[in-house]
């Protein structure tokens, strides 16, 4: 048995059973969702989701070098090289938050 299916899967699948009866995410998924409602959670998701992204670029670049560490030199490079690639990921994410908004605004007092 693999170490997916024994530690990641259980958990996975008890989250997943749970996001299919939450209420919030029920709403959010609704075909009913009013457009004002959808904008607001988006403008909140993107700005909240800019400060949890923003580190990743280093966790990725962190793994890699620890990977090095134990001897797991390809693995490690190609950690590090992906670490580059998701440096500034998050202020892609606060341009979302920043062009939501305007439109929130041009709409509303």
């Amino acid at each position: 048995m693999s170490l997916i299916q024994t530690q990641y899967l259980p958990h996975a699948t008890e989250t997943r059973a749970r996001l299919e009866t939450d209420p919030v995410v029920r709403t959010l998924l609704s075909p009913d969702i009013t457009p004002d409602l959808m904008a607001r959670f988006l403008i909140e998701w993107s700005a909240r989701g800019a400060y949890m992204t923003e580190p990743v670029d280093g966790w990725i670049r962190g793994a890699g070098e620890r990977c090095i560490s134990l001897g797991q030199e390809k693995v490690g490079r190609q950690l590090i090289t992906h670490a580059k690639h998701e440096a500034g990921h998050h202020l892609m994410t606060l341009q979302d938050a920043r062009v939501l908004t305007a439109q929130w605004n041009a709409g509303h007092s």
